[in-house]
């Protein structure tokens, strides 16, 4: 197996710390220092979101600074690397993880709210396959010759690794597919590295390829539930501050409203 990094580490870490790591301003959203966590507008919040759930989010955070007028800044990352910011200081008042053990470990350390926990699906994969690629329709069919290169998040550090290799173990043709897995940091860079042509298929969240901005264009087949131990995935309210807390509150009982859940459901999150 090889190791692909396609976010480096240590800047990731030190745009972590000032909020806008891999970010995405929405519409009527800002950024905010990260030297003035207790000082921000007091309608403003800060949520730190698995890379799976960038396509969920973005219309969750939308619809919720429309009905709110709270403004919302995503950073976008793996849960390991977001809950260690979080631990390090980080003005991250929301905490979205792809895997709820995370999560329960920062409730453990009292930088997380018990109260505020909650389950807003479960992992699901997906396979995709390169443009020139025959499509796949199993992880089994990933033994052919065609698919020489395999892209899967790190499962030493990502929740969609760690599912998609046990996908792929519990294959007849497991054996034959580890040794051309190429390892991402995330989820979402084994997607980049399909939709670039440098890996010939990969095992991503179902979540990233409902896509609409842009539309998502490569072959898809869902990967069976069977496969892969189901893997909770869960939010935490990770503000320190009380004005941000109550921010914070609104969006998790946003989420958890009516709307949010029509949301999650439609890019993919298994209730």
């Amino acid at each position: 197996m090889r190791s692909i990094s396609a976010v480096n580490r240590s800047r990731f870490t030190a745009c972590v710390m000032a909020t806008i790591a891999t970010s995405l301003v929405l519409s009527g959203c800002g950024t905010t220092d990260a030297s003035s966590g207790a000082n921000r507008a007091t309608r403003e919040i800060v949520v730190g979101a698995a890379s799976d759930l960038r396509p969920a989010f973005t219309k969750v955070a939308a619809d919720f600074t429309s009905a709110s007028g709270i403004r919302v800044t995503l950073s976008f990352g793996g849960s390991g690397q977001l809950k260690r910011q979080i631990e390090d200081g980080a003005p991250i008042d929301v905490f979205a993880s792809a895997d709820r053990a995370l999560v329960e470990n920062l409730v453990d350390q009292g930088l997380a709210q018990q109260s505020s926990l909650y389950t807003y699906g479960y992992v699901s994969l997906a396979l995709v396959t390169a443009q020139g690629i025959a499509p796949a329709s199993s992880i089994s069919a990933l033994s052919g010759a065609e698919y020489r290169r395999i892209a899967i998040a790190n499962p030493a550090i990502a929740p969609y690794g760690r599912a998609a290799r046990q996908a792929i173990d519990r294959t007849t043709a497991g054996s034959e597919i580890v040794d051309k897995l190429v390892l991402a940091e995330n989820v979402a860079d084994a997607l980049r590295l399909v939709e670039s042509g440098d890996v010939d298929a990969a095992i991503v969240a179902t979540s990233l390829t409902k896509s609409t901005l842009p539309p998502f264009s490569l072959t898809t087949s869902e990967v069976s539930t069977s496969l892969y131990d189901a893997i909770p995935q869960a939010v935490a309210i990770t503000a320190i501050n009380d004005q941000s807390k109550l921010n914070a509150r609104a969006f998790v009982e946003f989420l958890k409203g009516p709307s949010g859940k029509m949301t999650m459901q439609a890019y993919g999150f298994r209730p």
